[in-house]
């Protein structure tokens, strides 16, 4: 991929900004809170046409949504601004460049972004600059909560500015010592080179460069004529060694007398016990100790929302993790039940039905396309279960851990273990996937408790059955849709969405009533703040109405890969299907007709294009498309599905994404691969049961994510280079549009609408 010829984000004129204030006529866009919902937004555009005699063949424009001004990127973006000036960059001795990244890697190549930004800008070469994660930075506040898919939206600018200074320093030292003006210095690989070819290493003028006064305006960033790292394909740091094993995830850190810890746990969520017996567990082979750990329930945690929602459990501690495992297997023990005691998925699925605000009438005369959608309890299902090692003493704390949260890992330890926040030192470690799990820093407290109880360093581990048991999840969700049709146009839109609550006390609802984004008190403003800020039908439909609410069913839950918008985005997709075949027309026509942007368009043409859209298929194969906006970025897959064999298989897939300023062409292409498993899994087999309050499934064989086997041979990605916009997220925003694809070429091949995800959740 050709370098970007636009100006970087920050040079671009017309940039999208926050907009406070609109003068809007009250029947075309209408904002308003029902009781007992947790939002609605109605956009009411072009009503007097429902109940018109005649419709225009035109699609109906919708009114204005929150999203067409600020969206949640926006929101953390402005609550980060404050602190980015403690960034640290250095140049050390050795002329390497490192700087400390105030987020958490969880495989999604963002360390490697940033090496490349600040290759870039400082004219020094890749595999010279480090970037480590930064230990938890309480000063940093908000600055460290890693989600929303906005760390390059976030960190791009003022990271190119702080490496365009360091630049400066440079430049203004080496001018010193060569005693000549600093417009004769040019910056090279690493050196600073005057006009007679002298050349000092930027190692050498570190200490002098240190002692220089440059303000900041007086370096302007770089054009993107100039970049050079930044728009090509470029490998992870790590892969490598992620590849061959030499790399070092939690468990793999050596810290000195740290043993293997694993927890007996109760059969049901958030269940605890009475009492037990570990007389034949420390019989066993290998077992060093047992504790009783109860610390963590009841506690009054430092923000609202997470009080009573941690596990007690029993601290078996051994010579090795399978000594430990084994020993917990024979621990006896009596378990209290959970708060869902008794509960299964017919009756969570019955409640989300009470709980659900009906449709309104529809428009007499006027032909719908409509359904009920239900998504099964999910799990976050990484490869790298919770783990952290922890070392608890009488006045310190240290704890290595995957965590998205650092600061309030750190917070929360403090209060678990009985010490100040200073004294706790959190050290962020890359994790082997998160999808949303590691928003909670559960392994970190349950392994800083369990320290405490057994007086010594512990390396703590969810096996993968606690993982999908007792690891939070996403609860069950509920959609009730409608489109409304009066000839060759679509006239309105309703969406209900009704899920088990959704816990986002792990620091975004902190961000979100500090930037004024929350209508509601506690979750119910948290979750209205994340949908209206994530969720946005990105077509021409009419009159629009889309709403909230949720449902608290104590279980154990996080937000999961893209929030609402896996559960929101892909019905409406289902539905565009089903009125393009009302209409007599073309799926993919038609959603070029409805879009909003061009660029939505161009990304829905180009991927029916790459995948050759309404090309003969053999009887039980189809193709399927979709296609989804957030977070700034355009995604749009067709995928082929064959339906002949015992279950069905996508036997190919093409995406493509615009995402503004591309950063690493190839790390986008990964992570719309990732965002194709997860679509693939979440449609056809990925999903927990619940039975009597507990999780039926314990690992991956019957949790049923998509493995090797089911994944497509045949997977095409295009990444649109640098269209003149803004830097867009990428981390999540596959997921949606895969899931539509994959539903809609299985109803094609099928003759069967999809209202249920997975597919096979009730035959499992």
């Amino acid at each position: 991929m050709a370098s970007p010829t636009q100006a970087p984000p920050g040079d671009r004129p017309g940039r999208h900004r926050a907009v406070t204030s609109i003068e809007v006529d009250r029947r075309k866009f209408l904002t308003y809170l029902i009781s007992g919902a947790t939002l609605t937004i109605a956009t009411y555009a072009g009503l007097e046409t429902l109940s018109g005699s005649s419709a225009s063949a035109q699609p109906i424009p919708s009114g204005p949504h929150p999203i067409d001004f600020q969206d949640l990127g926006d929101i953390l973006i402005a609550s980060y601004k404050p602190t980015f000036n403690l960034m640290r960059l250095e140049v050390l001795e050795n002329g390497h460049v490192r700087f400390e990244l105030p987020r958490t890697d969880v495989g999604t190549g963002i360390t490697t972004a940033m090496a490349m930004v600040i290759a870039d800008e400082m004219d020094v070469p890749f595999e010279n600059v480090e970037v480590p994660m930064s230990d938890a930075r309480p000063e940093l506040l908000f600055n460290m909560l890693t989600g929303g898919s906005c760390t390059m939206r976030a960190m791009v600018p003022p990271v190119r500015a702080l490496a365009a200074l360091a630049r400066g320093q440079l430049i203004k030292a080496a001018a010193n010592m060569l005693d000549v003006p600093p417009g004769t210095i040019r910056t090279l690989d690493g050196y600073a080179v005057d006009n007679e070819g002298r050349e000092i290493a930027f190692g050498d003028l570190s200490s002098v460069a240190a002692q220089l006064d440059l303000p900041l305006e007086d370096v302007p960033v770089k054009t993107s004529a100039e970049l050079n790292v930044v728009g090509t394909p470029m490998p992870q740091i790590q892969a490598r060694d992620i590849c061959t094993g030499k790399f070092q995830y939690t468990l793999d850190i050596p810290v000195e007398g740290a043993m293997p810890v694993v927890w007996a746990r109760p059969p049901q969520i958030l269940g605890s016990f009475t009492d037990f017996d570990a007389s034949e567990v420390l019989a066993m082979p290998g077992v060093i100790g047992v504790e009783p750990i109860t610390s963590l329930e009841n506690i009054e945690w430092p923000v609202d929302g997470g009080q009573g929602s941690y596990n007690s459990g029993i601290a078996i501690m051994a010579e090795t993790f399978g000594q430990a495992l084994k020993a917990v297997e024979k621990m006896k023990a009596t378990w209290t039940p959970g708060p869902s005691d008794g509960v299964s998925d017919p009756e969570i699925f019955d409640r989300l039905r009470r709980e659900a605000l009906p449709l309104l009438v529809p428009a007499l005369g006027a032909q719908t396309v409509e359904g009920e959608f239900t998504f099964a309890t999910c799990a976050h299902a990484p490869m790298e279960t919770q783990t952290a090692i922890a070392d608890v003493r009488e006045d310190s704390a240290e704890i290595w851990v995957a965590t998205k949260v650092p600061i309030l890992a750190q917070q929360f330890i403090a209060k678990a273990v009985g010490l100040p926040v200073d004294k706790v030192t959190v050290h962020v470690i890359r994790a082997g996937g998160s999808f949303g799990s590691r928003l909670f820093p559960d392994a970190a407290l349950e392994a800083a408790v369990s320290s405490k109880a057994f007086g010594r360093p512990v390396k703590f581990m969810y096996s993968r059955g606690d993982d999908t048991k007792h690891g939070r999840k996403r609860g069950a969700r509920l959609q009730k849709l409608r489109l409304t049709m009066l000839g060759d146009s679509i006239a309105a839109y309703e969406q209900r969405m009704t899920n088990v609550y959704c816990d986002l006390s792990h620091g975004l609802g902190e961000i979100l009533t500090a930037q004024g984004a929350v209508n509601l008190p506690g979750q119910a403003g948290f979750a209205e703040a994340v949908f209206r800020f994530t969720v946005h039908a990105p077509y021409n439909l009419g009159a629009i109405v889309e709403t909230i609410n949720e449902v608290d069913l104590n279980h154990h839950t996080a937000a999961m890969r893209q929030v609402y918008s896996p559960t929101a985005g892909p019905p409406l997709e289902v539905l565009i299907d089903e009125a393009a075949e009302v209409m007599g027309k073309d799926p993919v026509e038609l959603r070029k007709e409805l879009v909003k942007e061009e660029t939505g368009r161009k990304v829905i043409e180009k991927v029916a294009e790459m995948g050759n859209w309404g090309r003969d298929m053999a009887p039980g194969t189809a193709q399927g498309f979709g296609y989804y906006f957030e977070y700034r970025s355009h995604n749009a897959w067709l995928v082929e599905i064959d339906c002949n064999g015992d279950e069905p298989v996508i036997t190919a897939a093409y995406g493509a994404t615009s995402t503004g300023f591309p950063i690493n062409p190839m790390g986008i292409e990964a992570q719309m691969l990732g965002g194709l498993a997860d679509g693939i899994s979440q449609t056809l087999r990925a999903s927990l049961h619940i039975d009597n309050g507990a999780v039926r499934e314990k690992s991956y064989s019957d949790f049923k994510y998509t493995k090797q086997k089911t994944y497509p041979n045949n997977v095409e990605i295009h990444v649109f280079p640098d269209d003149g916009r803004p830097i867009g997220g990428i981390g999540e925003h596959a997921v949606a549009g895969s899931i539509a694809a994959v539903a809609n070429a299985y109803a094609r091949a099928t003759g069967t609408k999809v209202r249920d995800f997975p597919i096979n959740h009730n035959d499992a």
